[in-house]
Parts: C-alpha cells; sequence; structure tokens
C-alpha cells in the first residue's frame, strides 16, 4: 500500500473510532513529518518502511530538537511504540 494512502486510511480509522480532533491533529504532526521522511528517502510503500527508518527519523527529530515530532512525551522508545501500532494497523 502506498503510504500516502495508509496514512489517509489510518486517520479516517481514528475519525470513525471517535479519536478526538486534538489527537487527530497530534497524529497529522506526527505522521506527517514521517511521511514526508519517508518520501524524501524513497520510501513510498507501507510494507517498506523498517525499523531503521523510524529510528533514523526520531532521532532526526531529536537532534533538531523538533518537539513536534512527539505525541505527548519526549520518550523515544514511546514514540517507536507509537510508529509500529501506525504502521501495523495501516498494513
Amino acid at each position: 500500500m502506498l503510504l500516502k494512502f495508509g496514512y489517509q486510511d489510518f486517520l479516517d480509522d481514528r475519525r470513525f473510532k471517535n479519536t478526538t480532533e486534538t489527537n487527530i491533529r497530534n497524529y497529522k504532526t506526527l505522521l506527517g513529518e514521517f511521511v514526508d521522511y519517508c518520501i524524501e528517502n524513497e520510501v513510498v510503500n507501507v510494507e517498506d518502511i523498517t525499523y531503521s527508518h523510524v529510528r533514523q527519523h526520531l532521532l532526526e527529530c531529536q537532534e533538531r530538537g523538533n518537539k513536534a515530532g512527539t505525541i505527548n512525551t519526549n520518550s523515544l522508545v514511546e514514540n517507536e511504540s507509537i510508529y509500529f501500532e501506525v504502521i501495523g494497523i495501516i498494513m
């Protein structure tokens, strides 16, 4: 599945499950940056995302001091679990 469609499917699924608009905005910020990162690194299919892609993106966010790359946490491990939860849902 193309990453951009998986991203949209995930957001639609969250809306269907009555996720708050605040959480939807947080997902858009968190995942939108990751989708952009993947596309910049020529990863366009969800199935091609690896642990390394997630880890490298989060490390780059951390190096930039980018708090927008997190959802209510500064923990890299917790952020990784959010990404993998999402990837699992859209695969």
